[in-house]
């Protein structure tokens, strides 16, 4: 039994990666509005939900993480510091 499950079984051994919880990036954050008039109005989002773990946010948080993962990349591909 041991060679069948050597070849067609999972290994009980897990790695680091697969034991240790990612931390969502919130990298992908879906607008939502109150009424259907609002849609598409910047200004009028009432919330936003991330598309990776279905985590809801305010309008607030949300702008604050598009802002901060914004400030990452111009960093990461430009070099270039956040201004403060």
């Amino acid at each position: 039994m041991s060679m069948f499950k050597k070849l067609f079984g999972k290994s009980e051994e897990k790695t680091a990666a697969e034991q240790t919880p990612v931390a969502c990036p919130h990298t992908v954050l879906l607008p939502r509005w109150d009424t259907i008039d609002d849609m598409g109005k910047q200004d009028r989002i009432s919330g936003y939900t991330c598309q990776a773990c279905g985590e809801a946010f305010t309008a607030d948080e949300g702008h604050a993480l598009q802002s901060k993962e914004a400030d990452r990349l111009r960093e990461d591909l430009i070099g270039e510091k956040p201004q403060t």
